[in-house]
């Protein structure tokens, strides 16, 4: 298989010499005791997962057959709408990226266009097949044919990760009067569904006779409504291309029906191999053209305002703080680049935390659900929305390492800018808070100080594992299929983890007020937000200072090479 969709042998043997170096990498993560740690937690993370499957396979409930294939067939749909919408959002620079040494010894070698193409798609394959293993074995209950639901489960995977490089392509290819008019389109189509989801929510049956409170009831029922939208013919429409893979799928047993799915399915995956390959020839070409063009537009804009005005002389002035303040301006610049995005990707948690709301009940408690929710979507949601840190310097990991400045320095200068932008969208929702329920300020400023230390536990955190096993963000294949399980499954248990500790401390200040020296240092309650407080500080300052210590010893002979 590997050699029909990779013909040239060169880049095969390429693919194969990439695979054993990345599993040297992974045998040299035990090279540095630094590492050790984080090592051994990546052996651990897997079995906590088997042992999930394991349990889930054995003790959970089966689902029904229509409510699989529905299910199935929902998360195929929603991913494909979920990129056409995010390249929307963010026009993408090119449908396939190179890294530098790609780009210098692939793309500059003796290489068709096509078998560099095909040379990606195999790395993304890559990564589809064990998608596939893990989908199969977790859906092994509902699958009457195990078989038939891996190949299904792969087919359908690869159908869709071609669907979102043929979408990615013919967008990097459009002009940008047509990628505006494209995506005001998409836009409006997405707003009416989205909207007429939440409309639906809000007045469905389900929500007057709800036994759960409003910041839980309505995001399921908006899900359901979301659910329903297939229904409808644009979601018929959109759910045809992957009723064969949900055929083959969901199979009971080996018929003639199931061979004729399974080849309507092999068809169409083997047919947009060529069709992708066909667009990013065509769309190629057409963005290479707009570049020239706008090379040479820009060159004589410049040559104008020269004659015109001068330019002006230097940057403009940045406090240095010891050299932290260029390097957060640099990053803060780049925040001006993806405005429209930004807006969306911060409107989402915003909209999430300010559900309790909704729910008319006591003012100090809704603010406090409000404030709770806050926390629990900004350390989900946000880390992934504001990459403005060291997940977006790559590239330029080796510059920074050169800078006059301290690793501290450094460090505080990548974390400013997600941090002041997660605090800036937490005070508009506590605001927001306040002004619907108004609560004695003192709460209100307590809130405040505590998600601004918390914000720095959330990036220090996601610096500092970036920092121990750097990667690019625009990666395919398997490795980041693999880092993406393990880290969601390490922050999930340090989240559990911290509900824990913070429980623990709740009661331990509850006890600790019968104490005579104790209660005369004011209530309970002032005495858990003052230590918590102060714990949040030392854990963002100690993550901070680790991440300091772990740039200084990032050496990019050995963690840089890919």
């Amino acid at each position: 298989m590997l050699q029909r969709l990779l013909p040239q042998p060169a880049l095969r043997d390429l693919l194969l010499m990439r695979t054993r170096a990345r599993i040297r990498r992974l045998q040299r993560s035990f090279s540095s005791p630094h590492r050790v740690l984080f090592s051994s937690i990546a052996i651990v993370l897997p079995v906590v997962w088997a042992v999930n499957f394991a349990a889930s396979m054995l003790f959970r409930e089966r689902f029904s057959a229509d409510a699989f294939r529905s299910g199935v067939l929902l998360t195929g749909v929603g991913y494909s709408l979920w990129y056409v919408l995010k390249a929307c959002i963010h026009r993408p620079a090119a449908a396939i990226e190179w890294t530098p040494a790609e780009e210098s010894l692939i793309c500059g070698g003796p290489f068709r266009r096509s078998d560099l193409i095909r040379y990606r798609l195999a790395q993304i394959f890559s990564a589809t097949f064990l998608k596939a293993a893990f989908s199969s074995i977790m859906f092994l209950p509902e699958l009457a044919l195990w078989w038939t639901g891996f190949v299904g489960m792969l087919l359908g995977l690869a159908i869709l990760d071609l669907a979102r490089l043929a979408v990615e392509t013919v967008l990097c290819g459009l002009s940008d009067r047509s990628y505006r008019l494209t995506r005001l389109v998409v836009f409006l189509l997405a707003g009416t569904g989205l909207a007429s989801a939440a409309t639906s929510a809000v007045t469905s049956n389900a929500m007057r006779t709800r036994q759960w409170p409003s910041a839980l009831a309505l995001p399921i029922e908006f899900a359901h409504q979301l659910a329903a939208l297939r229904d409808t013919l644009p979601g018929q429409i959109l759910s045809v291309p992957l009723l064969p893979f949900v055929e083959v799928i969901s199979a009971e047993r080996v018929s003639w029906s199931l061979l004729g799915w399974l080849a309507v399915s092999a068809c169409l995956t083997a047919t947009c191999v060529p069709l992708v390959i066909r667009l990013d020839a065509e769309f190629a070409s057409r963005s290479a053209a707009a570049a020239r063009r706008s090379y040479s537009s820009v060159a004589t804009d410049r040559r104008s305002r020269r004659r015109a005005t001068p330019e002006p002389s230097g940057l403009p002035l940045v406090a240095r703080v010891r050299g932290a303040g260029p390097i957060a301006w640099r990053q803060w610049q780049g925040v001006r680049k993806y405005q429209t995005g930004l807006l969306l990707a911060l409107g989402v948690p915003a909209a999430l935390s300010c559900l309790p709301l909704i729910e008319r009940g006591e003012s100090i408690e809704t603010f406090l659900n409000v404030a709770g929710m806050l926390c629990l979507y900004s350390f989900l949601l946000l880390p992934a929305a504001l990459k403005f840190d060291f997940r977006r310097d790559y590239d330029r990991l080796p510059i920074l390492k050169t800078l006059p400045v301290r690793p501290l320095a450094i460090v505080v200068g990548q974390l400013a800018t997600p941090i002041v932008l997660s605090t800036m969208l937490q005070v508009f929702v506590l605001a927001i808070a306040f002004l619907v329920c108004p609560v004695p300020l003192t709460i209100a400023v307590n809130a405040l100080l505590m998600i601004i230390p918390l914000n720095v536990v959330i990036f220090g955190l996601d610096n500092l594992i970036y920092l121990m096993y750097p990667y690019r963000q625009s990666e395919e294949g398997l490795q980041p299929f693999v880092r993406a399980t393990l880290t969601f499954t390490a922050k999930g248990l340090l989240f559990a983890t911290a509900i824990a500790f913070v429980y623990l401390w709740a009661v331990s200040c509850r006890r600790m007020s019968d104490f005579p020296v104790i209660s005369g240092l004011g209530d309970h309650r002032l005495l858990f937000a003052a230590g918590l407080w102060a714990m949040m500080i030392a854990v963002g300052a100690g993550l901070v200072i680790l991440s300091a210590r772990v740039f200084d010893r990032f050496d990019p002979c050995i963690d840089h090479i890919k």
